[in-house]
C-alpha cells in the first residue's frame, strides 16, 4: 500500500462522501489538484518496462470538455522522461470523444513512444463512474500487444502508434493522480479507486 500526499492545501482534491455505491471518492478540480505517492518511481516500474495490471474507477465532470485529463501518470513526454499515462481523452483537435488513452514513453531525447493507443469504444459517459482496466506487457515484440484496454468490461480496441523499445530504467517521477507527472492535463472529476498489480 502507498499513501498519496499533497503538501499544498489548495492543490488537494476534496474528499466527497457517498459518490459511488455509498463509498467516498476524491474530487479533482481540473486546475491544480494532484496527489503523489512518494518513493514509487523505484517500486512501480512494470507499467513502463514489463507486465502489470491497473484498475481505475473514476468519472469526469462534464461531457465533451475538449481536454486531455490525467487519471494516473509517472512521466509524460518531456525530453528524458520515462513513464506511463492513463488519460480521459476528449479533444476536438485530436478527434477524441470521451475516449480512454494509454501512453507509455521511454524518451532519451525527443518524444519516443513505447505504446500509445486511444480506444475505439466503448467510451465513458461524463458524470457516470466507469471501470477501466489496463493490462500491460511492454516488452512484447508485437507493438499492438503491449497493452489491453477495457472500459466497463468491454473490449476497447485501438491501434498502437508506438515503436520504441521498453524502458529498462525506473519511471521519471513518482506516481501522480489527477495530473500528468512533470506536466499538466489536470482531471476535472472524481477518482474512487486505483489498484496496480506489478
Amino acid at each position: 500500500d502507498y499513501h498519496m500526499t499533497q503538501a499544498t492545501a489548495g492543490s488537494r482534491p476534496l474528499r466527497k462522501a457517498s459518490v459511488q455505491n455509498g463509498l467516498d471518492g476524491l474530487r479533482f478540480d481540473g486546475s491544480d489538484d494532484v496527489l503523489v505517492a512518494s518513493g514509487t518511481s523505484s517500486t512501480i516500474t512494470n507499467l513502463t518496462g514489463g507486465q502489470a495490471t491497473l484498475l481505475a474507477v473514476f468519472s469526469t465532470a462534464s461531457a465533451n470538455p475538449d481536454a486531455l485529463q490525467t487519471i494516473v501518470s509517472n512521466g509524460f513526454s518531456s525530453a528524458g522522461d520515462i513513464g506511463f499515462n492513463l488519460f480521459h481523452a476528449d479533444r476536438v483537435s485530436a478527434s477524441e470523444s470521451d475516449d480512454i488513452r494509454v501512453r507509455v514513453v521511454n524518451t532519451g531525447s525527443g518524444n519516443n513512444v513505447i505504446y500509445d493507443c486511444t480506444n475505439t469504444g466503448p467510451n465513458l459517459t461524463a458524470g457516470q463512474f466507469g471501470v477501466v482496466s489496463v493490462v500491460t506487457d511492454m516488452a512484447n515484440g508485437t507493438a499492438n500487444d503491449r497493452a489491453t484496454i477495457r472500459v466497463n468490461g468491454g473490449a476497447a480496441a485501438g491501434t498502437d502508434s508506438g515503436s520504441t523499445a521498453p524502458a529498462s530504467s525506473s519511471p521519471s517521477y513518482d506516481l501522480h493522480l489527477g495530473q500528468a507527472a512533470g506536466n499538466s492535463f489536470n482531471l476535472d472529476g472524481d477518482i474512487c479507486e486505483i489498484i496496480i498489480y506489478n
